[in-house]
């Protein structure tokens, strides 16, 4: 009896041939380029945080600056009043220096509206 490769037994070497190689290197390539999804989408992700960050500081400085400007505008309307309440239509303030040499532009500014 005489034994060939048809006779039930398997004898056939495995060796890893060029679709083997190929198909090993798919693998490792979606493998890869999962991984730097992941990754990129992690960096996104902090990048988002920092912005949100960023963007709610702004805005607690934007509500912190019209809070400042209106008190200032309501501390200009109260000194207007005062100012323009002495009768002549002018306030004593008007030619009033800041310290700089120029004068007080917004009440003067005030008092020009005032007599239009």
């Amino acid at each position: 009896m005489s034994h060939s490769h048809y006779d039930g037994v398997n004898t056939i070497e495995r060796k890893f041939n060029v679709k083997d190689w190929t198909i090993l290197a798919a693998i490792i390539m979606v493998g890869c380029l999962v991984l730097l999804s992941m990754v990129m989408v992690d960096r996104q992700w902090r990048m988002m945080a920092s912005m949100r960050t960023t963007i709610d500081n702004q805005a607690s400085d934007l509500r912190q600056l019209r809070r400042t400007v209106q008190s200032v505008e309501s501390r200009i309307d109260q000194g207007i009043t005062v100012a323009g309440g002495g009768g002549s239509g002018q306030s004593d303030s008007a030619g009033q220096t800041d310290g700089a040499g120029q004068g007080n532009a917004f009440r003067r500014a005030a008092i020009a509206q005032q007599k239009e």
